[in-house]
């Protein structure tokens, strides 16, 4: 299984994204890190474990889960995070729109939010996992695109770019038919499946059919442990919904999806070519030509 991980900064999405996952002794940690966050990096290792109550290994152990190959990058993640202490959390916690907001205040806190998700999303980015997933997309033979709820707004229109440039893909947002779908594929297959939580049985089950059959599959979710970054070949994320209130807000989430599904086709299209182009074409003027009869 391959994460989009970076080491740059996001320490404190890292840690909110999984903390309800972890054992009571690196919750501890974990809890203490986000409420001391400029006094541990200051602190060595065995401070910190004596701080929170916990022990040296615990706090390795920790760092591993995070993504860290120690203790020592851990904190250089979070000194990022400190200096640019803005995040996603902060900004949604201070949106406050009202009957007397204005509609420049509106637009202010909106925009405001999906560029912090966007820079996020940006700062636990691998490109080295989107040059890996760009790849397999183009050698697939058979790309399946597959969404529930907000995330079935995603796959369809993951779907829509795709298509158009001569991949040959299918999309569906109804789970007993995209589970059937996955049930077909095989290998030199990709299942793209597209999941907030990560948690969508239905979702999850899909992924699993779909690797038992020796196809590729790529997830799409929030920066998290879950059964579908545990089931994937490769992981793209996010930014994390539990590091704050996005189980009521699904726009952020939608902006994050819609722009790593951008960043896909633009990659594919530079990898492609110019049969990109020359398909791209053909749908243009295969629109244009029914605008015409109907008009």
């Amino acid at each position: 299984m391959k994460s989009m991980i970076s080491a740059k900064g996001s320490c404190i999405l890292r840690i909110q994204s999984i903390i309800a996952n972890l054992k009571s002794a690196e919750r501890r940690v974990a809890n203490y890190i986000l409420q001391n966050a400029e006094l541990v990096t200051t602190i060595t290792m065995d401070e910190l474990a004596a701080a929170s109550e916990s022990s040296y290994s615990t706090v390795d152990r920790l760092c591993r889960k995070l993504g860290y190959s120690g203790f020592r990058e851990l904190k250089s993640s979070l000194m990022y995070d400190v200096f640019n202490n803005n995040n996603v959390g902060t900004i949604i916690q201070n949106i406050s729109v009202g009957q007397e907001t204005s509609t420049q205040g509106i637009c202010e806190n909106v925009y405001g939010l999906a560029f912090k998700v966007l820079e996020d999303s940006l700062a636990i980015m691998d490109i080295s996992v989107i040059e890996v997933v760009v790849q397999q997309i183009v050698k697939a033979n058979k790309l399946c695109f597959i969404g529930a709820g907000s995330s079935g707004l995603s796959a369809r229109y993951a779907y829509s770019r795709f298509f158009r440039i001569g991949l040959n893909c299918t999309s569906d947002i109804d789970s007993t038919l995209y589970t059937m779908q996955a049930a077909l594929l095989t290998q030199g297959d990709l299942l793209f499946v597209i999941s907030s939580s990560g948690r969508t049985e239905n979702a999850v089950e899909a992924a699993r059919l779909a690797k038992k059959n020796g196809a590729t599959v790529v997830g799409l979710s929030d920066y998290a442990i879950t059964p579908l970054s545990k089931t994937c070949d490769y992981n793209l994320f996010t930014t994390s919904r539990n590091a704050n209130m996005f189980l009521n807000i699904d726009m952020p989430l939608i902006t994050g999806q819609i722009t790593i599904i951008d960043l896909l086709y633009m990659c594919t299209c530079v990898s492609l070519g110019e049969s990109a182009s020359i398909n791209y074409e053909k749908t243009i003027n295969t629109a244009n030509q029914e605008k015409t009869k109907n008009s």
